[in-house]
């Protein structure tokens, strides 16, 4: 049986490790400018009351995090009164940009007194398992 010598082959294995990595970010960014129109449109409503302008500045949407390969996106809603609406419309735009809600947790922070909405919206990318 003869020898063969491979040469290169680490280095074709990085430049593949390299654009999964790019081809990750890139998702991650797409994901993350879908969902600020919905986090734009949040704030620019007239569907809730909100005198003050507080609950609008209180909207945070996170970055692109990931769970066994599975993008999702985190919307806080941060407020000292009834969120409700908001938290409606947030749930409403998410849906119409194909995200789905998973989980949400209704807080209340005693040290500030602020009421803290946290929804978790992952969504499948074709073509990934």
């Amino acid at each position: 049986m003869a020898d063969i010598e491979l040469k290169g082959v680490d280095g074709i294995l990085n430049k593949l490790q390299q654009i999964g990595t790019n081809i990750s970010r890139l998702e991650n960014k797409a994901l993350k400018n879908a969902a600020e129109p919905v986090l734009e449109d949040a704030k620019a409503t007239n569907a809730f009351n909100d005198r003050s302008g507080k609950l609008r500045k209180g909207l945070k949407i996170s970055n692109i995090k990931s769970i066994e390969g599975t993008k999702y996106i985190q919307v806080d809603v941060w407020s000292k009164s009834d969120y409700t609406e908001v938290v409606e419309k947030v749930e409403n735009y998410m849906k119409v940009a194909e995200f789905t809600r998973t989980s949400a947790a209704d807080l209340f922070e005693e040290d500030t007194k602020i009421y803290h909405k946290v929804m978790r919206f992952f969504i499948q990318i074709e073509g990934r398992q």
